[in-house]
């Protein structure tokens, strides 16, 4: 199809338009169009994702800053009841352990104690939607609860030992005391990854 123009100056040009190129320009405007809602679609989904995690992270870093100190002071009671001001290591740290073991009505109790003290169901509650987090604080919390889910199940296991069996206590609460410093370090990392991008107000 052709169309027939003529100029201020007289003359007259003819400019050949075809369909397919008409049809090119649409085809062209329509993906553009698609490309900007695309992206502005996928910028309010990345806004709205970072906004979930920041108010999950709001939630969540004062609850592992808590569980991180009740962490720490199941440690320090441990060692504070053999007599050590800090961690002893090898053969030392075993020998503090049997003076706990010899009394097993004292680590019953201090075992006991730290179970419910280590409770995690508030940390718990939101773990379906972690997705929403970076992957070192989900990473870091996921270790956390691995740590103290092993303190848990030594637990078990010592206080149903009889009173005679003071080497596997040893040993259970040498691999007690490293859960719980495991379970510290990813509280510790945790709460930083929760804290770099929690907000102030809710």
């Amino acid at each position: 199809m052709q169309y027939l123009f003529f100029s201020p100056l007289g003359t007259s040009a003819t400019v050949a338009f075809t369909w397919d190129a008409i049809s090119a320009i649409g085809t062209a405007g329509a993906a553009i169009t698609a490309l900007v809602v695309w992206l502005c679609d996928r910028h309010s989904k990345i806004a709205s994702a970072n906004a979930d995690a920041r108010l999950l992270a709001t939630i969540l870093t004062p609850r592992i800053e808590s569980l991180g100190a009740r962490i720490d002071d199941a440690a320090t009671e441990l060692w504070g009841l053999v007599g050590a001001t800090d961690c002893p290591s090898g053969e030392t740290r075993r020998q503090h352990f049997h003076v706990l073991a010899d009394d097993p009505k004292a680590l019953n109790e201090i075992l006991s104690r730290h179970r419910r003290q280590l409770d995690t169901s508030r940390l718990e509650t939101h773990v379906f939607r972690w997705n929403v987090l970076p992957s070192q604080a989900v990473s870091a919390l996921s270790l956390t609860l691995q740590s103290l889910t092993t303190v848990n199940d030594i637990t078990t296991d010592i206080l149903s030992m009889e009173e005679w069996e003071y080497d596997r206590k040893v040993a259970n609460l040498d691999d007690y005391y490293f859960a719980l410093h495991r379970a510290a370090s990813a509280a510790n990392a945790a709460r930083r990854n929760l804290a770099a991008i929690a907000i102030t107000e809710v």
